[in-house]
């Protein structure tokens, strides 16, 4: 089931998703990103 999506068009998937855990880590949610399950299009 897809909970949530999020549309990136030419963006840096490592940095997106360090930026992702850092604020999800802030906010103290628990969650993790995993590098490899960010897709771009271009």
């Amino acid at each position: 089931m897809l909970a949530h999506a999020v549309l990136l068009v030419d963006a840096d998937p490592i940095e997106i998703n360090e930026r992702a855990n850092a604020f999800e880590a802030l906010i103290g949610s628990g969650r993790r990103y995993e590098e490899m399950k960010v897709v771009t299009v271009a």
